[in-house]
C-alpha cells in the first residue's frame, strides 16, 4: 500500500475524526537552532492548540500531526465542530525568548459521514451558504412589500429593507466564493435578480 504524500502546507480542509499531517520548513526559523512552531485553531467549536509532540523537528522541517482522536482533552480533529476555523502559526526560542507569529488562514471543516446516523437528514451546506439561501428566500419574497422579514436556522429574524437584503446577498455571496476558492471549488455566479415595479 502506497503511503500518502506528506502535504507542504497547512490544510485548507479538515474532516472531523481524521488524521491530519503536513510538513513546514521556514528558512530563518530552523528545528536544528532550538526554534518550535505550535498552531492555533479558533473557530466554529472547541479549538486546537497543535504545539509539543505535535509538532516535531524533521531535519531541517517541522512535522505537524493532528490526530485523529484522542484521549481526555488532548487535540485531536475529533474534537472539531464542523464550520470555519482561523488559525495561526507562531514561532518560539526558548534560549531567546523570541516569539513571531509565522502564517495565518482559514480551515473549512466538515463533518464525519462515517460515523453519522443514515437516518438522519444531512446538510452538506456551510453555514454561509445557508444564510445565502435564506436571504435569497426573502429576496424572492420581498417583490410586494418594501422590507422582507427572514429567518437564519432560527438565529435571525427582523425586518430589511430591500437595500439591505440586497447588499447582504451581494456580501455573501462574496463570502461564499471566498470559502470556495479556498477549498477548491467552483465560484457561487450571482444569479439572482430582483426587479420592483411601482404600483400604479
Amino acid at each position: 500500500m502506497t503511503t500518502p504524500a506528506i502535504a507542504t502546507t497547512e490544510p485548507v480542509e479538515i474532516t472531523v475524526g481524521s488524521t491530519v499531517k503536513w510538513k513546514k520548513t521556514f528558512a530563518n526559523y530552523n528545528p536544528e537552532s532550538g526554534w518550535l512552531l505550535a498552531y492555533f485553531f479558533r473557530g466554529a467549536g472547541a479549538g486546537l492548540d497543535i504545539e509539543g509532540d505535535l509538532v516535531v523537528a524533521d531535519g531541517s522541517s517541522f512535522l505537524v500531526t493532528i490526530p485523529a482522536y484522542a484521549d481526555e482533552d488532548l487535540p485531536a480533529t475529533a474534537n472539531l465542530s464542523a464550520g470555519l476555523y482561523y488559525w495561526q502559526a507562531w514561532v518560539s526560542n526558548p534560549d531567546t525568548g523570541e516569539e513571531y507569529q509565522v502564517g495565518e488562514g482559514q480551515t473549512n471543516v466538515k463533518p464525519n459521514l462515517l460515523n453519522s446516523d443514515i437516518t438522519t437528514a444531512y446538510d452538506g451546506r456551510t453555514q454561509t451558504e445557508i444564510d445565502l439561501a435564506a436571504v435569497r428566500v426573502a429576496l424572492g419574497k420581498a417583490a410586494a412589500k418594501n422590507a422582507a422579514e427572514y429567518s437564519i436556522a432560527g438565529r435571525m429574524k427582523r425586518e430589511h429593507s430591500l437595500s439591505e437584503l440586497i447588499e447582504l446577498e451581494k456580501h455573501l455571496v462574496q463570502r461564499v466564493n471566498s470559502e470556495r476558492a479556498a477549498n477548491g471549488g467552483s465560484p457561487l455566479m450571482r444569479n439572482v435578480e430582483v426587479r420592483f415595479v411601482a404600483p400604479r
